[in-house]
């Protein structure tokens, strides 16, 4: 069945509504229930209001549908980040982050939430912002050395400059480079111009798709 514009809007606040209604609720079900559980209850909540959403005969039921998506994204964010930052640290850190993270929503907090609703406030600020959505965004918000390169970690550099050099516990070399982003994680190794920043997903796409849960 199609909807028009204005169908799929009360479907959007009906979301945000009641995700917003429901996210301190969900925390405070998490505190006395535990979070893996209501973690839990939340992804069921959502999948099984996904497939009422795309079977939706009528517009009331759209909105149902929209609503209990809301419920478990309420519950999935209570939840999500506790439960990975519980486990950053131990033996359990990578399956923790591989099991909860697939299940978050891939949707920036703009679109999925301050886009959605009429129902919004916001207070001017001189706070210094910087929307980091990229390595070189993040390149450009580090400190620099005396040759232009933001470094993380242990780096050592000949005849480089305006680079990134993020590195993850061994030592980084590099000779004769300029504006590239030079990433090292404990599974990949990304190497790319700076001016290819956004090209980023693409890579960790295919990376994925050859791979598996790698990145």
């Amino acid at each position: 069945m199609n909807f028009d514009i204005k169908t799929e809007q009360l479907g959007d606040d009906a979301y945000a509504i009641s995700l917003a209604a429901l996210i301190l609720t969900a925390g405070s079900l998490a505190d006395r229930y535990g979070r893996r559980l209501v973690f839990a209850v939340g992804v069921s909540i959502f999948t099984l209001a996904s497939f009422l959403c795309g079977i939706a005969p009528n517009v009331a039921t759209l909105d149902i549908a929209r609503a209990l998506q809301g419920v478990g994204g309420a519950a999935l964010f209570a939840t999500a980040l506790a439960l990975i930052g519980a486990a950053i640290g131990t033996p359990h850190e990578r399956p923790v982050l591989e099991a909860v993270w697939r299940d978050i929503e891939n949707v920036a907090i703009d679109i999925a939430v301050m886009e959605r609703t009429a129902h919004a406030a916001v207070i001017p600020a001189d706070l210094g912002w910087s929307d980091i959505g990229d390595w070189a965004s993040l390149a450009d918000s580090l400190p620099r050395d005396g040759y232009g390169n933001a470094v993380v970690g242990t780096y050592v550099g000949v005849d480089t400059y305006n680079s990134l050099i993020y590195g993850n516990g061994r030592v980084v070399a590099t000779i004769g480079i300029e504006d590239l982003l030079i990433v090292d994680t404990h599974d990949v190794l990304l190497i790319c111009p700076r001016s290819r920043a956004q090209d980023v997903k693409a890579v960790v796409a295919q990376v994925h798709k050859q791979y598996g849960s790698l990145v």
